[in-house]
């Protein structure tokens, strides 16, 4: 018997021995984990750039505690320059900015700027079964200089994606049957004589034992797969930005990037820009008495060079080294590549889409590009700079039939300034001091 049961569990051992193993849900047949930056250098090529954000419209700010701090800052200089008692300079912060009579603003917050951000990423191996599967990509803002800060980016919310992996279908019959069969005789013969009578005995002993065992098993299933991955993870450390994307089975991620970002410069300065209106009616020049000034305040950076961006990336390689003809990866012999990436990747916010274009008028010819001067009473003596080329060009036409040959001033008046002083004020229009009369022509040349 207990034979037997030895057989009959050697048996199911076998049976549950045969039960093939899930296929379609590995993700390798085998795999080794490797650290070699070169491999990642030689397969993940990331590359990014700036674009410029198309701009909507937006409401700008009443008053001067609608400002960034930096701006408020830049500003309250300016003011102080202008008004030196207490009470007025107080009175002038609490002013709202906007003009009464030009559908304008007196403050051009340029302190906070938008970027647009594509990143690529590209796959260089020519094999259909290798990939990136995993990457992390930072981009440093300004790390030597820091002259610029990270206040947002529309990507800081981590995108997840479920993917469907397909269904996995399986279905299992296994059989088995023992049977046996032992069996034990014995038998003796003897005589026995009593007296007269003679007689013969036998005993015969035979034990035996039959056994039959069948085992029938029958399993199926069915699932679907589905996982969850990160499709994109964005975060913010100091001046750091980095972008975290982790890829799936038959999924490369190669692609591109988008991310609007918001940056403070930190060194500001303001610049006065003026635009007049009333300088035609009609087809014809009106006179300086019925044209009207306004003054606005540009605050913008103050920097001398380009803000550099440096890219670098931390990536995972996956590289099949057999059975990658399938599509299917759950066979497939893999060899795990990681590494980290910081070459002379550099990317640059330009000066020039930083510092807004102003425009000067100044005499043909002077090598010294001296501008002409506007006495506005708010701001005095002041360089005559406009915020569009459109605005400067207009004027000029108009100064240049308005001017006379001897004259080295012309006084504009009827404006109305509100924010620090109100009411009625005459400007004037002052030539630079290399003025050479009669009149000489005037040019328009970028300020800054």
């Amino acid at each position: 018997m207990k034979k037997l049961l030895i057989v009959a569990l050697l048996v199911a051992i076998i049976v549950a021995s045969c039960f093939p193993k899930g296929k379609l849900t590995k993700r390798y047949n085998t795999i080794s984990l490797i650290e070699n930056k070169d491999t990642i250098n030689k397969y993940v090529k990331v590359n990014a750039y700036f674009i410029e954000e198309d701009k909507a419209e937006t409401q700008k700010p009443k008053t001067i505690f609608d400002l960034s701090p930096q701006a408020q800052a830049a500003i309250i200089r300016e003011i102080s320059k202008k008004e030196t008692a207490t009470d007025k300079f107080i009175s002038a912060l609490n002013n709202t900015l906007s003009s009464k009579t030009i559908n304008t603003d007196d403050i051009i917050d340029d302190s906070q700027i938008e970027k647009r951000i594509v990143i690529s990423i590209r796959n260089t191996s020519h094999m259909p079964a290798d990939r990136i599967s995993r990457i992390t990509i930072t981009l440093d803002f300004d790390k030597e200089n820091k002259t610029v800060r990270i206040l947002s980016c529309d990507k800081l919310i981590t995108a997840y994606q479920t993917l469907d992996l397909g269904k996995t279908n399986y279905t299992s019959a296994q059989n088995a049957e023992v049977s046996g069969n032992a069996s034990i005789g014995a038998g003796t013969t003897g005589t026995v004589t009593n007296n007269k009578d003679t007689f013969t005995t036998t005993a015969n002993t035979n034990a035996g034992i039959s056994g039959k065992l069948s085992a029938n098993n029958s399993y199926s299933e069915e699932v679907l797969l589905q996982q969850r991955i990160v499709a994109l993870n964005t975060s913010v450390s100091e001046n750091q930005l980095s972008f975290y994307q982790e890829g799936i089975s038959g999924i490369d991620l190669t692609g591109n990037i988008l991310a609007d970002v918001k940056l403070e410069i930190k060194d500001l300065k303001t610049e006065n820009v003026y635009s007049f209106n009333g300088l035609i009616t009609g087809g014809k020049f009106n006179d300086p008495s019925r044209v009207k000034l306004n003054s606005r305040t540009i605050i913008y950076p103050n920097i001398t060079k380009n803000i550099s961006v440096k890219v670098s990336f931390e990536a995972d390689f996956r590289k099949v080294i057999n059975n990658d003809k399938t599509i299917s990866e759950s066979d497939d012999r893999v060899n795990q590549y990681y590494g980290y990436h910081c070459g002379n990747d550099t990317m640059f916010i330009t000066k020039r889409t930083l510092v807004p274009v102003l425009y000067q008028l100044s005499l043909v010819g002077d090598k010294t590009h001296m501008p002409v001067r506007i006495n506005f009473p708010p701001n005095g003596s002041d360089e005559l700079h406009f915020n569009s080329y459109n605005e400067a060009r207009d004027f000029l036409l108009w100064m240049r039939s308005k001017f006379g040959e001897n004259k080295k001033a012309i006084t504009v008046g009827d404006h109305i300034f509100t924010g620090i002083i109100f009411g009625k004020q005459d400007s004037s229009i002052t030539m630079p001091s290399t003025y050479n009369p009669p009149f000489q022509d005037i040019e328009i040349l970028p300020y800054n």
